[in-house]
């Protein structure tokens, strides 16, 4: 009693933290877990921050703790000390998983471990808690939390393929999210596995009559498509586009000149090509002569050839 009596005059009376800090440190080594001592430097070391013997003193009241809810409370304390305070990742999430262990529901201590394993860069174990959360939502709870792991596999994990079906998800549940369709388009655009990205965005800018937009996704899928027969293919579907949507049939027809030099032999391309251009040629400023180009020809004549 008396060192606890000494300890708050120097505290509150002399204002002399310090050995107020002294005058309790020393009451814990004759009596540990005497609680106004534990109470005192609290407050003390908050002050001076002095967060290495905080993070002891708040571990120490964590674990005398009978109650609960004050056990998580001093315990979330301690891990944000380590934390924020003393850049100990490793030792805060060893506290956050005890609290995980005790409430796997405890969605603020979710939180707090994807902040961390984020600032880590540790991205497998960020999605799997996101993973453990997503759990936990239903509806339009889900769609941020999709939002965020399909945003980590594509550009922390470089796997666009884990993140499409989380998108679709997206979709599912808000059916023209902007995120979600500049998420999608970013794959389309920037990464290698397009296909899967396309097929999703695809119905949905028809839907909302982006026909531009989708003209560009287009050119980013056709760019990085080798096969002969599927550049033909993407190249006439952008060339229907470009006339009957856009009404650009100037850019139809040189669309259609793509699909020809790919494919020179498809009489079926020359044909298109060869009506696109009267229609292009009215188009042009002033209006000229054909726009046929050798390539046109040379099919044309290989046309002939065969009859």
């Amino acid at each position: 009693e008396f060192l606890v009596e000494l300890g708050g005059i120097h505290q509150d009376f002399l204002d002399r933290p310090e050995d107020a800090v002294a005058v309790f440190t020393e009451i814990l080594e004759v009596s540990p877990g005497e609680s106004l001592a534990l109470a005192n430097l609290d407050v003390l070391l908050s002050e001076l921050g002095r967060w290495e013997q905080l993070a002891e003193i708040l571990e120490q009241k964590a674990a005398l703790s009978g109650d609960p809810e004050m056990r998580r409370f001093e315990m979330m304390r301690h891990a944000e000390v380590l934390d924020v305070r003393l850049d100990r990742l490793d030792d805060a999430e060893d506290v956050y998983r005890m609290l995980l262990s005790a409430d796997p529901a405890d969605v603020d201590v979710l939180h707090h471990l994807q902040d961390l394993y984020s600032r880590k860069g540790d991205w497998f174990s960020a999605i799997d808690v996101y993973r453990t959360e997503l759990e936990l939502l239903e509806g339009e709870e889900r769609v941020s939390v999709l939002f965020r792991m399909g945003e980590i596999w594509v550009d922390h994990l470089d796997s666009s393929v884990e993140a499409v079906p989380l998108y679709a998800e997206l979709f599912e549940l808000v059916p023209h999210s902007e995120g979600g369709m500049a998420a999608v388009e970013k794959i389309v655009l920037e990464k290698d596995d397009k296909q899967a990205a396309f097929d999703l965005l695809s119905p949905i800018l028809e839907a909302r009559g982006e026909w531009e937009r989708l003209l560009v996704n287009l050119e980013a899928l056709l760019g990085a498509t080798e096969e002969p027969r599927e550049r033909v293919r993407l190249a006439l579907r952008m060339a229907d586009l470009a006339r009957d949507r856009l009404e650009e049939p100037i850019r139809a027809f040189s669309l259609l000149q793509q699909a020809l030099e790919t494919a020179p032999d498809r009489a079926d391309v020359a044909d298109l090509l060869e009506g696109e251009d009267l229609v292009a040629r009215n188009e042009m400023d002033p209006p000229c002569g054909s726009a046929i180009d050798a390539a046109h020809i040379a099919a044309i004549r290989h046309r002939e050839a065969e009859v």
